[in-house]
Parts: C-alpha cells; sequence; structure tokens
C-alpha cells in the first residue's frame, strides 16, 4: 500500500498525498507490500514447479477439504510460525524491557487486537466483492473532493484489493510477538493457567491441528516440505524437519494427551 495520513476524505481517499494537478501525486509502493507480493509469487511458482510438492499440497489439501489457493494463502501466512526465532524454547527466555512495559499496560488489547485484525481484514476481503465496494466506485476523489486521474484511481484501487493481506501480514507479526512476550511473563507469574490457554487457542488454530483434526494425523513429513517453501519464499529460516516433528509431537501431547489416532 502506498503511505498515506490516516484521516479520509468524504469522497472516501486518505489524505497525505502531495499536492499535484488535482491536489494529488502519485506515490510509489513501500518495500513491505512489494515484498509481500513478491514472496507469495515466489511461493506459488515454487510448488507449480515441483512435483513433489504439487502432490503435498493435493494430498493436505483433499485431507482438509480446502481448495488450493486456501491451503496456500494459510501456509504463506503462517510460516513465520516456524522460524528459529519463533521457536517455543525461546518464548520464555525472552525479555526486552519496553515490550514488557508496553504490554503490562494493556494486556487485554494486545491479547485481543490480532484477532479484531483479523476478522476486519475478512470483513473488508468480503465487502470488496460487494456493489458498495470502493472498488466499485466510478469515480474516487482526493482531500479536496477533485476527482483522481484515471492512473492515480487504478493505483488506489490496487491498494483496496491488497489490504486485507497487509493486516493479515500485520496482525500475524502482532500475534507472535504477543505470544513471545506474554510467555515470557507468564509462565512465571500468576497468568500461567490464562497464558497456557492463549497457547491452546493458537496450537489448536495452526495448519497442523486443522489437518490432524481432519485425518488423524499430522502427516508431518509433506507439512514440513511445504512450509520450508513458504519460509523461504518469505526469507525466513525454518526450523529443521526433526525439530518440527519434536514440535508437532509436543503439540499432540498437550492437546489431546495420550489418545491414538483416529
Amino acid at each position: 500500500m502506498k503511505i498515506r495520513k490516516q484521516n479520509i476524505a468524504p469522497g472516501g481517499v486518505p489524505a497525505g498525498r502531495k499536492q499535484h494537478t488535482h491536489g494529488v501525486a502519485q506515490a510509489s509502493k513501500p518495500e513491505s507490500a512489494l515484498r509481500i507480493a513478491e514472496a507469495e509469487k515466489r511461493f506459488k511458482s515454487s510448488i507449480d514447479e515441483n512435483p513433489q510438492l504439487r502432490r503435498d499440497l493435493l494430498f493436505l489439501s483433499a485431507k482438509l477439504k480446502w481448495s488450493e489457493d486456501v491451503l496456500l494463502v494459510r501456509l504463506f501466512w503462517e510460516a513465520g510460525r516456524y522460524s528459529r526465532e519463533f521457536s517455543p524454547s525461546r518464548f520464555f527466555h525472552r525479555w526486552k524491557t519496553d515490550e514488557i512495559g508496553e504490554w503490562q499496560r494493556d494486556k487485554h488489547f494486545w491479547k485481543s487486537l490480532p484477532t479484531r485484525v483479523f476478522k476486519l481484514a475478512d470483513a473488508i476481503e468480503m465487502a470488496n466483492s460487494t456493489a458498495l465496494s470502493p472498488l466499485k466506485s466510478k469515480s474516487l476523489r482526493d482531500i479536496e473532493g477533485e476527482s483522481l486521474s484515471r492512473t492515480e484511481q487504478q493505483e488506489l484501487l490496487a491498494d483496496f484489493c491488497e489490504l486485507p493481506e497487509i493486516l493479515r501480514w500485520w496482525a500475524g507479526t502482532v500475534r507472535h510477538q504477543v505470544i513471545l512476550i506474554a510467555g515470557s511473563r507468564g509462565f512465571y507469574g500468576r497468568e500461567k493457567k490464562a497464558m497456557e490457554l492463549f497457547f491452546a487457542q493458537e496450537l489448536t488454530d495452526s495448519i497442523p491441528e486443522k489437518i490432524y483434526s481432519s485425518s488423524g494425523s499430522y502427516h508431518e513429513i509433506r507439512l514440513s516440505r511445504l512450509l520450508r517453501k513458504a519460509c523461504e519464499a518469505r526469507g525466513i529460516v525454518m526450523i529443521d524437519e526433526r525439530a518440527f516433528i519434536v514440535r508437532l509431537n509436543r503439540q499432540k501431547k498437550t492437546l489431546h494427551g495420550n489418545k491414538s489416532n483416529r
């Protein structure tokens, strides 16, 4: 998305662009938005070009009863959960004064914020498919009510299309940060039980758990191959396969105890 101030004009266009012709100037997309689009493209291409990964994707899609596109998106966004930096073994060793202070000031806000942003992204995505969406607008305007040029309108419409993905990326990053910070405090403090429930919810919502719930198995090797490609596309160093399997075994014990696979 383009960098703009947050005040919105009556015509629905964020203010903050430099004055140009109709009071609006073109602005290039920030590197972060381009990186997301490029990373997604690399990930999808790497799957299409690799017969084994294609088979893995088809196999897990069938188990989940999801479309391939849905699974690809989920894998892409969830890849960060399996980076070395995000390893659960580091949850209780991370301590940064500023982050802890911010967390302590409003824990409820930070716990609930990612979920609310994810819901907002879903709502915007749904709204973009309706007749009331700005994507259907015949004339977009600037802060002064002046019509935008054709090029400027096309750029802004592209931003509107990307907005749900940008929000999901942002919310996922915040959620991971919250887990790291909250975990370091909650494990040793009075909130231990609350944080255990918080972590359990994170696990329940994860792709491995969705696969396990659908098939009675995590299908670790297939899933590891796909997640590794997603991590590579995002520039993330993923934990090795053995560590990934160990983590899933712990996850199974945490959520299912000693229950055998169905």
